[in-house]
């Protein structure tokens, strides 16, 4: 139920990143294998807005989880309307982890999304393949 509630959210703020005026939008995906934090992988999109995102297995007083944390930097003068979005597949596709999130970001500025925890077993953790990352960066549009 998470999840839906999540990527419908996404859905929503996607729609609205896809039909604004100057838009980024950004897919990337690949093989993956989910390792500690000493041997992070580091996936990098985008030119007018960088989503920088490091992924590994981690613990989180005391919950193992997939830290997909990303550090977003907007190159423009403008500010930004932000959409990120990483999903993790095992080697079947099956889901093993998601996480969703958007922010409003100052022109020239940079933030870090700390809270891409992704919460569950590092026995399925360890099962991961793949992954697929959604990022999505639009001029804030004035407010009438």
């Amino acid at each position: 139920m998470q999840l839906s509630i999540r990527w419908t959210a996404v859905l929503v703020v996607v729609m609205l990143c896809v039909t604004a005026h100057g838009s980024e939008e950004n897919t990337k995906e690949g093989k993956i294998t989910l390792k500690d934090s000493k041997n992070e992988q580091v996936l990098i999109v985008g030119d007018k807005v960088v989503f920088k995102v490091n992924a590994y297995i981690d613990d989180f007083l005391g919950d193992m989880i997939i830290n997909a944390n990303a550090k977003l930097i907007n190159l423009t003068d403008d500010t930004q309307e932000l959409v990120y979005a990483i999903t993790f597949y095992d080697g079947a596709k099956n889901i093993v982890g998601s996480y969703a999130a958007n922010c409003t970001l100052d022109p020239n500025e940079d933030t870090y999304f700390g809270s891409a925890l992704i919460k569950g077993k590092v026995e399925d953790f360890k099962t991961v393949t793949s992954y697929r990352l959604y990022a999505c960066s639009y001029k804030t549009l004035p407010e009438d």
